[in-house]
């Protein structure tokens, strides 16, 4: 097995994140759309799921580092925990989290973290 490296991926910048969630933002503000699940609807459902089975209190701290537009979060708020915090390096990423959540769960609190 060699030894080398993989070569760089353009998801490993901050300046891809910044154009795709710039141009979600402007698609949610144009069409209501709240953009992708990066990382899939049915990894971030196992997730939920798992969390929901897990008979934790509804208040206990959720941190959802990387959080994207906030998916995992809504779901989380939808199941009735109110301590959630996204965090996300990506400043156009929080500003469309707080856009899609702030009607239906106003209590979602997000943060840039660079």
């Amino acid at each position: 097995m060699s030894d080398t490296e993989l070569d760089s991926s353009e998801l490993g910048t901050h300046e891809y994140w910044q154009r795709t969630y710039t141009k979600e933002i402007s698609n949610y503000d144009d069409h209501g759309d709240t953009g992708d699940v990066w990382f899939g609807e049915d990894s971030a459902i196992r997730v939920i799921d798992w969390i929901c089975r897990c008979d934790l209190e509804k208040d206990i701290a959720v941190v959802d580092l990387g959080c994207g537009n906030g998916y995992t979060l809504s779901e989380l708020a939808r199941e009735g925990f109110v301590n959630l915090l996204g965090v996300d390096y990506c400043k156009e990423a929080v500003t469309l989290a707080e856009k899609v959540t702030k009607q239906e769960y106003p209590f979602i609190r997000y943060q840039v973290y660079s």
